[in-house]
């Protein structure tokens, strides 16, 4: 079409032209005469770059095999995730309908504990208050004049005492199960049965007392194992083995005695080693030293009793120091004197003896001239009696026989109005018998016979009455029998004609 165009320029410009458009065109190039459509422009580029093609071709179809399986995994993937959420969301909402349910059975549990613990402080008042009508109970017949000063009313005392411990030991029985894990209300517990036990120690059955004293222990021993820093809970533990001790010694019980004032001393020596400047333990801790010595003494011991009295003397005279106007320092102070000068009059050193003693003397008596109303002023007197009495004694191993009986017969008077106002207390009785038995030996040492055997009867029915009243104790037991054998040697001489002073002999 071109060769023959009507326009010379439309036409080819030369031969040569037409020629190679014809080459061109059969060699399936483009040709001048006609622009080829995209269509054939795009298959001959095609066939030239079949290589490139035919790699793009398995790319693309790679590509879109690959963009499938995507697809198709990413469609179980959101499905796998919209069911998970599903199931979350469910999980959640049982989960809310949980917490509802928790929160509806948490105010009930509360509703159920404020119940509990209204009903348990409820019953634990009751409790502490049943404690301390028990206390109130036996301190008020410790301190009753009516009961303790009338011996008619002696089967009254027991009656009392036997039927307090029996509401005591109900007590304990039936005590609610958060009281028995509650530590204020077993210490309370542990108290109550202590003082029921050491009033009893004083006017009843030794065989109550022990029993009640180790209810006391059992607990303190529990409570002191639980709170080991806790300096009332081990002092409380170390008065329990104390008076245990105290008992069992007297009792002539010594290998059992002598474990419990081990364990009263190593309680109260550890809680000294650890708080050394505390004076309630020192104070404590003197009292095992006496005690421990008032063992060694009964176990025939008097040199090792000797040093645990000057330990306990140590002990004492730093804590007197420290508080002169202490009542109790003093009162301490006079009776370790006392004891180390009963020791060495006994071992036959009777100047440091009697030096001991008119010092104990001497504080006993300021003590008792300072606080006449103290409410341990019955003790105090006391204590001055059996100072009074071994002071006697001391000086009539001296051979000093006038003094002697002017220091007893204080003791006499003394130990006489204690037991007319209070029959009841053993150790009264026990030191009044003790001083009219050393009444009896001056004055049979004096050759005034009559006066012997007047003290020494004396003695012998106070002692008979011991005997009665704590038929376990052989010291008491034994010094009936001594006051017993000295009135029947002291007849038998006067009856064959013999000098009554046994010492004449």
């Amino acid at each position: 079409m071109k060769a023959m165009a009507l326009q010379p320029d439309d036409r080819y410009a030369s031969p040569l032209d037409l020629a190679a458009d014809l080459e061109r065109w059969l060699a399936d190039e483009p040709v001048s005469a006609w622009r080829e459509p995209f269509s054939i422009r795009a298959r001959r580029w095609l066939i030239r770059h079949r290589t490139l093609v035919t790699t793009a071709a398995a790319a693309g179809v790679v590509a879109l095999v690959s963009l499938a399986t995507a697809a198709a995994l990413l469609t179980a993937a959101n499905e796998r995730v919209r069911k998970t959420n599903a199931q979350l969301v469910a999980v959640n909402q049982r989960e809310r309908d949980a917490r509802e349910q928790l929160g509806r059975a948490n105010a009930r549990l509360e509703e159920a504990l404020a119940r509990e613990r209204a009903a348990t402080g409820l019953a634990r008042r009751r409790f502490v208050l049943a404690l301390d009508a028990i206390r109130e109970y036996f301190r008020g017949m410790a301190s009753e004049e009516i009961l303790l000063s009338r011996p008619d009313l002696k089967s009254l005392r027991g009656h009392l005492l036997a039927s307090a411990r029996r509401f005591q030991s109900r007590l304990r029985d039936t005590l609610p199960q958060a009281a028995e894990e509650d530590p204020d209300t077993q210490a309370s517990l542990a108290t109550a049965a202590w003082d029921i036990g050491t009033l009893i120690l004083q006017i009843g059955p030794q065989d109550d007392a022990l029993e009640s004293l180790r209810d006391s222990l059992e607990i303190r021993q529990r409570l002191a194992a639980a709170r080991p820093d806790d300096i009332p809970v081990q002092l409380s533990l170390a008065w329990s083995h104390n008076n245990i001790a105290s008992l069992l010694r007297r009792a002539g019980r010594l290998a059992e005695a002598r474990t419990h004032y081990e364990r009263a001393l190593e309680v109260r020596q550890r809680l000294a080693d650890l708080h050394p400047d505390n004076p309630e333990i020192l104070k404590d801790l003197a009292i095992s030293y006496n005690n421990f010595a008032l063992f060694l003494a009964s176990d025939r011991r008097p040199d090792e009793a000797l040093d645990h009295h000057r330990q306990a003397l140590s002990i004492r005279q730093a804590l007197f120091a420290r508080n002169p106007a202490n009542p109790t320092a003093r009162r301490f102070l006079a009776r370790s004197h006392y004891r180390i000068g009963c020791l060495l009059s006994d071992r036959g050193e009777l100047d440091e003896a009697l030096r001991s003693l008119r010092e104990a003397l001497g504080l006993q008596q300021t003590l008792i001239a300072d606080h006449p109303d103290h409410r341990d002023a019955t003790n105090f007197r006391s204590e001055l009696t059996e100072t009074w009495r071994a002071l006697g004694a001391a000086l009539a191993k001296a051979d000093r026989a006038a003094e002697a009986l002017e220091a007893l017969g204080q003791a006499r008077a003394l130990g006489e109005d204690l037991v007319r106002d209070r029959p009841a207390i053993l150790l009264y009785r026990e030191n009044l018998a003790e001083t009219y038995h050393e009444l009896g030996a001056v004055h049979a040492g004096a050759g005034r016979a009559a006066e012997a055997l007047r003290a020494w009867e004396r003695a012998r029915a106070l002692f008979a009455d011991l005997v009665r009243d704590r038929p376990t104790f052989p010291g008491f037991r034994k010094r009936w029998e001594d006051c017993d054998r000295s009135i029947a040697e002291l007849r038998r001489d006067l009856d064959r004609g013999f000098p009554s002073n046994p010492f004449q002999r």
